[in-house]
């Protein structure tokens, strides 16, 4: 990555936060910020999910589906 992308990165970054702290303390009343950053931290959440699960979640490789799928295949 670039210098340049570096630094409009970081100021998107500065931007994104400053407008969320002035929704949250009641100077701005748009919400597009707070969304965004309970957006980003679900997306950095479920990444770290995956990687404790061994990095799949499908549902073919969980026992409890191969239970259900085994009784409503064979019925």
């Amino acid at each position: 990555m670039g210098p340049i992308a570096k630094i409009i990165g970081k100021d998107v970054a500065a931007t994104v936060l400053h407008e969320a702290a002035d929704e949250l303390s009641g100077r701005s009343n748009r919400k597009w910020a707070v969304m965004l950053l309970a957006f980003l931290i679900g997306m950095v959440v479920a990444v770290i999910v995956i990687k404790r699960r061994g990095g799949t979640l499908a549902i073919e490789t969980d026992p409890r589906w191969a239970e259900i799928a085994d009784a409503e295949f064979s019925a």
